[in-house]
């Protein structure tokens, strides 16, 4: 008896923690950026370490901490990973401070938790996955919404970088202090990651208003990709589209026609209506910006490889991306002169910060796990039936953010980006949830 009542108590708990973790991504967009917990470790991280720690103690009372091996060795790997970035804080040859630990523990460590995290509470049940999934649309819903209202409001298709800023009043304040238009790029990838999730309502039949609702947001969000003036992100975006043409225009379904006519339709009105100024802002920033931004590139690059042919094994430690580049006289005049704009901290590249700051070592760690995450994706969708079309879709939707993820990792750092592990946590989860039913 007293077993049993053990057991429902932890699957209370664990329900409790899997409705907390469905909120982690809210609660990282809607958390006041500029509050900062001891060592900068910001209000969302917190929120992550302690989810993890109710999940803890939950494996702990329950002991049902069930994983198939592909699950089991992805996050080993993930967890070596980030134990091997704060690790290199030892062989780092510059001095530890503040800075490394939060870079060590909020770019990774934490991320690491929330992929175990979402990973083992939300696959307890499908209604848990389902609503995960449904607060990531919702989040995209918000967003847009909320990006096409400020739209109108300032009346300048160039308000994320100057209007939103020329608004000196109190409620413009609170919004960019709450949410996650302090930053344009960020705003337009945090839509980009989660976009392809509008499928899964839009092809599972839910209600028509739903659909047409995510229908809306599915305009909105190119058309605010595209008004970031970001070339990256309408390359990631295109992309995600061709992808999404490719696999769902060939079905009979009406459906499938409304996605591809809405976003073919929806996207050619918005670039159609901006063509002209689009033209020139893109042209200017070529005559202005490119050849600059090009050698400085080339430059960050070539300080990078530098350092890396100095420190090949373990890096030069987190948080070191920085000092490694303002080392070089030429960089740090370039930081100087574009006042932030081209801010290398995260050296515009992924991979390349990776094996900077952990070395060889650090990347080879990082590769393998994308290459595990990617063939798990596989592993998953042959676990399930023909029957169980909306989990397929979810599968594809985590792809297409795979692949948004990898592309725009090219050209900048997503490494801090909460959405990103835990929509990455989600097909494990559903891995998880039919695993435990098999074993049932």
């Amino acid at each position: 008896m007293i077993a049993v009542k053990n057991q429902n108590i932890a699957g209370r708990i664990g329900a409790f923690t899997g409705v907390l973790t469905t909120l982690i991504p809210l609660a990282f967009f809607f958390s006041p950026v500029s509050r900062s917990l001891p060592l900068g470790i910001a209000p969302e991280q917190a929120i992550i370490g302690v989810v993890g720690f109710f999940l803890l103690v939950n494996t702990f009372v329950s002991g049902d901490l069930t994983l198939s091996s592909q699950n089991f060795e992805l996050l080993s790997i993930f967890f070596v990973f980030s134990g091997l970035y704060f690790l290199t804080l030892v062989t780092s040859p510059f001095p530890v401070d503040g800075n490394n630990l939060k870079a060590s523990i909020t770019v990774f460590g934490a991320q690491a938790v929330l992929l175990a995290t979402v990973t083992v509470t939300i696959g307890r049940s499908w209604w848990l996955i389902r609503r995960a999934v449904n607060a990531i649309v919702v989040l995209n819903i918000l967003l847009v919404g909320l990006g096409l209202t400020l739209l109108l409001v300032t009346l300048n298709v160039n308000f994320f970088r100057n209007g939103i800023y020329a608004l000196d009043t109190t409620w413009v304040k609170l919004l960019r202090a709450v949410t996650v238009l302090h930053n344009p790029n960020f705003y337009a990838r945090t839509i980009l990651f989660s976009f392809p999730f509008l499928l899964v309502p839009i092809e599972t039949g839910a209600r028509q208003g739903y659909r047409y609702l995510c229908f809306g947001s599915a305009v909105g969000s190119i058309l605010l990709v595209i008004l970031t003036f970001s070339r990256t992100n309408v390359i990631v975006l295109g992309v995600v589209i061709l992808i999404i043409i490719y696999r769902y225009a060939s079905t009979p379904r009406f459906e499938n026609r409304a996605i591809l006519s809405t976003l073919l339709g929806g996207g050619g009105i918005g670039f159609a209506a901006f063509f002209p100024f689009l033209l020139d802002r893109f042209l200017g920033k070529v005559s202005q910006f490119t050849a600059q931004g090009t050698t400085l590139r080339l430059t960050m690059f070539q300080t990078s490889l530098e350092s890396f042919a100095q420190h090949p094994i373990f890096g030069t430690g987190p948080g070191t991306a920085m000092t490694v580049l303002m080392s070089d006289p030429e960089m740090k005049a370039a930081i100087i002169q574009f006042k932030g704009r081209l801010v290398p901290l995260a050296m515009h590249n992924n991979f390349l910060l990776v094996l900077v700051e952990a070395g060889a070592v650090g990347l080879a760690l990082f590769v393998l796990f994308l290459l595990k995450y990617w063939s798990s994706l596989f592993a998953v969708k042959s676990k399930l039936r023909n029957d169980e079309k909306d989990l397929k879709i979810i599968v594809d939707a985590t792809e297409l953010t795979f692949v948004a993820f990898i592309i725009s990792g090219l050209t900048a750092v997503n490494f801090g980006m909460s959405i990103i592990w835990y929509i990455f946590a989600i097909p494990l989860a559903i891995y998880r949830r039919r695993i435990l039913d098999m074993i049932s």
